[in-house]
């Protein structure tokens, strides 16, 4: 029987019909390996809609390693174009006036199991039913036609090979359930619904929840809790790292911007976030003095061609971002400040069943407060909630270490808690949380009664005197040195005065 197939396929056959003889193998996985290290075909180019540009390198790498590669099998072009003509019911009627195309062949290794290169893709989840529904959308090609034409150019078609789809990972469960900043996310959703500049810019300090909030968004898309302006949107996380990666000559980035940008345009459900939004000026601008991702982006901003998402802090927005007012005035700023300690504790509560379940621990409600109180106290140098779920998961690996798998739950208690916060911060914590809590409260109150309308300068005072009291300082040094400056009559020495009383009372 003589079957029509493309010139693209009849290449990989007579390919890897050559390499399996003379180094074994299955046909289909010499093939599929001659179609990988040509990036210009269909198979290729379907994959990339599921798996990064590097992670097309490590597929082709890990089906040569496989030692079944090497064991020889007796398969022919013949009897493979014979199960790839198998498949073409499945794909409608207009799969009959088309030639037999690589395309095809992926889809046979992702229906079958018997092959190399079918075991290898399984570990990426590449969807067979995506792939067949991309393949119905194919045009009908003539006999003996190039594969460099054949793209599906429906709706199906759509902005992967540099983003991630957290629409998708949320209506999988990949994503953490968002907790809390109902009011930001209802400001993040109006600024979407705006008609000009629907450009948010989620500005806050490192652990604030930046990504969890756009997450949360994601979520929200899913379950349809949006206004109609909104809904049915996808929301694509912007991969900066793969989209430069290998762009070496002048115009190597330049086609890769525009390509997704037209393709965002023509999928006009899109909405693209870009974390750390500062990386974008000045990335990729090394190559023979070309422009960078910054000045890509700005034209399609202006026109306002697809809603942006930008996330950064407010260090790298006023180095980076306030000194390009032509990027800067696209968006509108959102300001994020750390939730408090009483809303990370929510949180934390929220979240405890995913860590549990994950360590199979069981965390008191001892140790969620002893999560919040200890990184607030001791991490001062990162932002809640970040800081308190990093110690609620590092206390859990650490209780949940060695657990056999028909064991209950290990407890997480107040001591876990503490003895895993020593070990990361290499001080030591003689007082229970509460208790050191319930101290600086009574430090604060004790100030605040005595100096009225001083609320802001004594709550630095009590947060300067909660870092002397960690242990850290020289013992050989004064405990703290402390300025209060301002004008006559304001309480600076009523203030040291209330300060002296609340340490005289302290055994040093």
């Amino acid at each position: 029987m003589v079957f029509r197939q493309t010139a693209t396929l009849r290449e990989a056959l007579s390919a890897g019909a050559l390499a399996a003889r003379e180094q074994g193998g299955h046909l289909a996985d010499r093939a599929i390996l001659w179609l990988l290290d040509r990036p210009d075909n269909l198979a290729v180019r379907l994959l990339g809609r599921f798996v990064r540009p590097w992670e097309l390198l490590q597929i082709a790498t890990r089906i040569r390693l496989d030692p079944a590669l090497r064991k020889p099998e007796t398969d022919t072009p013949e009897t493979l174009l014979a199960a790839l003509e198998g498949l073409r019911p499945a794909l409608g009627d207009l799969a009959d006036a088309a030639p037999l195309h690589s395309g095809l062949l992926l889809l046979l290794l992702l229906r079958e199991e018997r092959f190399v290169a079918s075991r290898i893709l399984a570990m990426y989840a590449i969807p067979a039913v995506e792939i067949a529904t991309l393949l119905r959308a194919l045009p009908a090609q003539e006999e003996g036609a190039s594969e460099a034409s054949a793209e599906p150019d429906t709706p199906a078609q759509q902005p992967d090979a540099f983003t991630t789809d957290l629409t998708r990972a949320a209506a999988e469960g990949r994503l953490d359930p968002a907790i809390g900043r109902d009011r930001e996310t209802d400001r993040l959703i109006r600024t979407l619904c705006r008609r000009r500049k629907n450009n948010p810019l989620l500005i806050g300090p490192a652990g604030v929840g930046k990504s969890a909030l756009v997450e949360g968004l994601a979520q929200r898309l899913v379950q349809g809790n949006v206004p109609p302006p909104l809904r049915g949107r996808r929301l694509l996380a912007l991969d900066l790292a793969a989209l430069i990666a290998g762009t070496t000559y002048r115009g190597d980035l330049e086609q890769r911007v525009h390509a997704l940008l037209r393709r965002l345009e023509h999928h006009r459900e899109a909405i693209l976030f870009i974390d750390e939004l500062h990386l974008i000026v000045g990335a990729g601008a090394g190559r023979q003095e070309g422009p960078d991702v910054a000045d890509l982006l700005k034209p399609a901003l202006a026109r306002g061609l697809f809603p942006c998402i930008g996330a950064t802090t407010p260090e790298a927005y006023r180095r980076t971002l306030a000194g390009d007012r032509a990027l800067a005035r696209r968006f509108q700023p959102l300001l994020l400040e750390p939730p408090s300690p009483t809303e990370t504790l929510t949180i934390l509560r929220q979240l405890a069943p995913r860590y549990e379940r994950h360590h199979r621990v069981r965390y008191s409600d001892e140790a969620l407060r002893a999560c919040v109180e200890l990184s607030g106290r001791y991490l001062s140098d990162r932002n809640f909630p970040d800081k308190a779920i990093d110690l609620l998961d590092e206390a859990g690996a650490r209780a949940g270490l060695g657990t056999p798998g028909a064991a209950p739950p290990r407890p997480v208690t107040e001591a876990t808690v503490r003895r895993t916060a020593e070990e990361i911060t290499g001080v030591p914590i003689r007082e229970p949380a509460a208790e050191a809590a319930a101290r600086h409260r009574a430090l604060l109150t004790r100030l605040t009664e005595a100096v009225a309308g001083q609320e802001q300068a004594v709550e630095q005072l009590a947060n300067t005197l909660r870092r002397l009291h960690t242990g850290l300082s020289d013992p050989d040094r004064p405990a703290g040195v402390l300025l209060l400056a301002g004008p006559a009559g304001t309480g600076k020495r009523r203030m040291a005065e209330a300060l002296a009383e609340v340490l005289a009372g302290r055994t040093r």
